[in-house]
């Protein structure tokens, strides 16, 4: 069984400010050390459940959040800027199931956990007209290759977000939001004991969730922070102006959608 495992970091029970997740925060090192500590419970559920291969791509800021040594030996892990295919560098045929640990909502999600969609100048992301968060962008992705986003784990917002995408995919809770910034989070050694159970859940329920896909062709619209972004994103081949904020791409597929997306988010990201 090959599995693909994202880690992000604004999901893990302990973490909701900058002083977290920044690489130059008060806590960052502590979690970056939580980050890594879920994501071995997963790793762990996922050897239980029979896996044999386990890439973990660090989906988190700039990419070099997880210990490499404390990481459990049975994976392999990808990090680093700037990977082609960004959260979802390593995905391709072959793989049976991918798991997102650590997520959140997308941004302007009420309750969510230090809500956004992969960076703050992406203020809305849709996909055939449906709101889509790092979660489901991620889940498309992989349902192009065939294969079934099984497990997300964070907080309730997430988990109703991805339920409506499709119900049955697995969600983990392990933190509750009081808003933006403020969250009641379990303590780490109950949330990974959680998250290890559901990953082994969700891997051996695999054949039971279907991939995540969307009918082409497949559209997809942002709305950018500032008309600027979009003066310059709307210079992309295949990219158009549809408002003063917003642009769009369509594609027969999802895999070059999510490219277009890569792009236009590094384009609007060039202007200050």
């Amino acid at each position: 069984m090959r599995i693909f495992l994202s880690v992000d970091m604004e999901g893990v029970a302990g973490v909701m400010d900058a002083a977290h997740w920044e690489m130059t925060g008060q806590f960052y090192d502590r979690a970056c050390a939580l980050m890594t500590a879920e994501a071995n419970a997963a790793i762990e559920g996922l050897l239980e459940a029979g896996a044999t291969e386990i890439l973990v791509n660090d989906s988190h800021h700039r990419m070099i959040n997880l210990d490499p040594v404390a990481l459990h030996p049975a994976a392999k892990l990808i990090q680093g800027r700037i990977k082609p295919m960004s959260m979802c560098q390593g995905l391709g045929p072959g793989f049976d199931a991918a798991l997102f640990v650590g997520y959140h909502a997308g941004r302007g999600t009420a309750r969510g956990c230090l809500d956004h969609t992969y960076t703050g100048i992406l203020h809305d992301v849709r996909i055939n007209g449906r709101q889509a968060n790092e979660a489901a962008l991620n889940g498309l992705v992989a349902g192009h290759f065939g294969c079934p986003l099984v497990l997300v784990t964070g907080d309730p917002a997430l988990r109703e977000e991805m339920r409506a995408w499709n119900p049955q995919i697995h969600a983990c809770v392990v933190k509750e939001c009081f808003g933006r910034q403020a969250v009641m989070s379990l303590h780490p050694a109950k949330s990974r004991e959680l998250i290890r159970g559901a990953a082994k859940r969700a891997a051996l329920d695999r054949a039971q969730i279907a991939p995540l896909r969307v009918e082409p062709p497949v559209t997809l619209d942002i709305e950018l922070v500032n008309t600027q972004m979009a003066d310059f994103c709307e210079r992309i081949v295949g990219v158009e102006r549809t408002g003063g904020r917003s642009v769009r791409a369509q594609a027969g597929d999802m895999l070059t959608v999510f490219r277009y997306f890569l792009t236009i988010m590094s384009m609007a990201g060039t202007v200050s």
